[in-house]
């Protein structure tokens, strides 16, 4: 369990330094860029997702 718990922690900390990277890109960049917009809400979705199982 302790291993498990590790594992997605680090998981959650590469998302988290990916989303970071995002933030040199204004909002405005992110809305013109479909793609940009994709993988920057699909990040913070897989972030929350991780906080929200680990809330049950």
């Amino acid at each position: 369990m302790r291993d498990e718990i590790l594992s997605r922690l680090e998981k959650l900390g590469e998302y988290i330094r990916i989303l970071e990277d995002y933030q040199k890109h204004s909002l405005y960049e992110i809305k013109g860029d479909h793609t940009l917009r994709a993988a920057v809400e699909r990040y913070l979705e897989i972030s929350i997702e991780y906080f929200w199982i680990w809330g049950r």
